[in-house]
């Protein structure tokens, strides 16, 4: 009902009112001061005042307000004669409780009052937005609005209540495997131009659904909304159906969440105490208190935010190697795009018909097939740790697989853990119209399957069970680290050439595995989002991106180059061939993501090219970030050895991943100690020496 006189009540109310607006303003123009045919005494007098404000009188704004809600009220008044009827007759008939009746007709008498309370209602409800036509088809309404209605009325006493409508249009069966070029519907006998212009994007209503915030009287129950709605449907044959409804209430928290509050509590505690102590009792020019500080004063500065504000905008880069920061930046800015396209555009589908179109165009398919930027962080991740475990190494005469192992394991999974528990604590306090149907799922999926994460398996788990989904991330390369830690670095420690054959074998096995399986099964050869349905977008991630084997291969080139950097090589060419190699490094970068332009146009791969790029095309992309960070360390780079390092992009470098809420690659770098650090040269100092 409400939804109702959203749409149709308030938008005729208006639409009169204006016109009556400009009724008058015709009025005064031709200095009309004839008396109206209904003889309305109170429209004749608005058309004076607005005549005398117009004429220089402007000591009568206050006169004119109070005429405004004159002729708000009439047209209320109006409107509800007719429509007051037409609701009773089917609040009757439909059967709702009392409760929820005697409040929608307390409303109905309140806005012909223009009571404050009821019309905000109103305005507190979803309606038509700009850009429907163009696929706009969501209307979230006011939910802070809504909440914080009361009614004025001590014998009905109600307060707003927030709900959540959706609607799906008629659709024939759904396809098994449908694109953004598939057309569902015959519409060439249509008269209509304009339904024959929108069924050609029928295809969203699958997975995407009409989502209208209406805002009722608490005393309406779910079950009393929806049978108002059904009312709807059967006149509209459109399926309409309450997805959630909540009011205003504190928020609940159980056991876990209570002990993981009492542990920020804790946190803060240290945090402010830690700060205060090194802004009253340390200072800068006390090195030598510094110095011989105990481990447990070092401990506790450690909480203290100018300790860690001085971390974070400290000119260091824990590479030490140009250009490295430059490319991991740019990566992170590419993430960034592609996150907004797949996750606000799949919230709202806001102008869902300009995105259409944009899978059309060859170039955005950097967005719809760049999950493959992941690759470059694996083999920039992989290349830093091996560089600092082999001088670790090489400093301690030794190798120390379980204390390395442990120390990693520690700087992976505290900042996880946090994050997650951040998660279970702050999140029953944000509220919002969609935090029921993605902020309360993903605390539940955490509470019941956090275990998964902390044991960093997650990425072998269906998305639709997996706490924190970004987090698949450090699960493969937490089990990529363990796997090269143990199988690979003793060889390169003790038998490089040896550890070197291990690992092209181990890239040519693993490629030819990911062919075969590929083909056999009949996966997707990358995950594009070359489909509207979010179901079959999730079923590609899961079968060609998260898998660990998929990323071994760029882990381990990103190995070999670690290798690289700490035995300083440099390989020597000519000029002519330095170009040839860039030249091919930027084609395949451009190539690998957007080779796949015609499956988003439709067109179906033979199955073993599928699975030929599904094999190849990470390691080809993985190959060509090598080059061009072992070229620019080197001194060589064509295009980035001088611009790719600036000082400023260092802190933003060292945060990148954790901006994206994963754990940036330098902190697997920790093994680089500072005595190491300060030792450490890049490939371009040995080149000036």
């Amino acid at each position: 009902m409400k939804r109702l006189i959203s749409f149709e009540f308030v938008t005729i109310t208006f639409i009169v009112f204006f016109i009556h607006l400009l009724h008058s303003s015709f009025a005064l123009i031709a200095n009309d001061t004839s008396e109206n045919e209904d003889g309305d005494d109170s429209v004749i007098a608005s058309e004076k005042i607005l005549n005398e404000f117009n004429n220089g009188n402007k000591s009568n704004a206050n006169s004119i307000w109070i005429a405004y809600g004159n002729g708000i009220q009439i047209l209320f008044s109006e409107l509800l004669k007719q429509l007051l009827p037409l609701a009773l007759d089917f609040v009757y008939e439909s059967n709702i409780s009392a409760s929820c009746s005697s409040s929608l007709l307390k409303t109905f008498v309140a806005i012909k009052e223009q009571k404050s309370w009821a019309i905000r209602m109103i305005d507190a409800s979803g309606r038509f937005v700009p850009g429907i036509l163009d696929g706009t088809i969501t209307s979230l309404g006011s939910f802070d609005e809504c909440l914080q209605i009361k009614s004025a009325d001590s014998e009905v006493s109600f307060v707003g209540k927030y709900c959540l409508i959706t609607g799906q249009l008629p659709l024939p069966p759904k396809p098994s495997k449908y694109g953004f070029e598939t057309r569902l519907l015959n519409l060439s006998e249509s008269r209509s131009e304009l339904i024959m212009d929108v069924g050609r994007y029928a295809q969203i209503f699958y997975d995407m659904v009409i989502r209208v915030g209406i805002c009722v009287p608490s005393a309406c129950s779910t079950h009393d909304v929806q049978i108002i709605l059904n009312s709807l449907s059967k006149r509209t044959l459109a399926e309409i159906k309450v997805k959630h409804c909540e009011t205003s209430k504190a928020a609940t928290l159980n056991d876990v969440q209570l002990f993981l509050g009492c542990c920020f509590v804790v946190v803060i505690i240290l945090v402010t105490i830690s700060t205060f102590y090194e802004l009253f009792f340390q200072s800068n020019s006390q090195s030598d208190k510094y110095k011989s500080r105990s481990k447990f004063i070092s401990a506790f500065l450690a909480f203290s935010l100018i300790s860690n504000g001085k971390e974070f905008f400290a000119d260091r880069s824990t590479t030490n190697i140009n250009a490295i920061d430059g490319i991991r930046v740019l990566s992170m800015i590419w993430m960034f795009v592609i996150h907004v396209y797949f996750f606000f555009i799949e919230e709202t589908f806001a102008f869902s018909r300009n995105f259409f179109h944009a899978t059309e165009d060859v170039l955005f398919q950097l967005i719809i097939n760049g999950f493959v930027i992941n690759d470059t962080f694996f083999v920039i991740g992989a290349a830093m740790v091996t560089r600092s475990i082999l001088r670790s190494v090489k400093m301690n005469k030794r190798l120390n697989i379980i204390e390395i192992l442990m120390k990693y394991l520690f700087q992976m999974l505290v900042p996880l853990s946090f994050t997650i528990a951040a998660l279970i604590v702050f999140g029953p306090f944000i509220r919002g119209p969609l935090s029921f149907e993605y902020l309360d799922i993903e605390i539940d999926k955490c509470m019941r399957n956090y275990i998964y994460n902390l044991f960093f398996v997650s990425n072998w788990f269906k998305l639709s069970d997996t706490c924190y989904p970004s987090s698949f991330y450090l699960s493969v390369q937490m089990q990529l680290f363990i796997f090269t830690l143990s199988a690979i670095i003793p060889f390169l420690v003790k038998w490089p050439p040896i550890g070197i054959c291990i690992i092209s074998f181990t890239i040519c096995s693993n490629t030819i595995a990911i062919i075969v399986a590929t083909y056999l099964l009949r996966y997707p050869a990358a995950a594009v989002y070359d489909s509207p349905s979010r179901k079959q977008f999730y079923e590609k991630i899961e079968k060609s991106h998260l898998p660990t084997y998929l990323h071994l291969s760029p882990y381990l080139i990103g190995v070999v180059l670690g290798y690289i950097f700490f035995k300083r090589k440099k390989i020597r060419m000519p000029r002519k061939l330095n170009f040839f190699i860039w030249f091919i490094a930027i084609i395949t970068l451009f190539t690998v993501p957007l080779s796949t332009y015609s499956l988003t146009i439709g067109y179906e791969w033979p199955l073993f090219i599928s699975a030929t790029y599904a094999g190849l095309h990470r390691v080809i992309w993985s190959l060509s970030i090598m080059w061009i960070c072992y070229s620019c360390a080197s001194g060589t780079g064509v295009i980035w050895s001088r611009n790719g390092y600036n000082r400023t992009l260092v802190p933003f470098s060292y945060y990148s991943m954790k901006i994206f809420r994963r754990i940036s690659e330098d902190d697997e770098a920790w093994f680089a100690l500072d005595s190491v650090s300060k030792e450490a040269e890049t490939f371009g100092k040995g080149r000036r020496q």
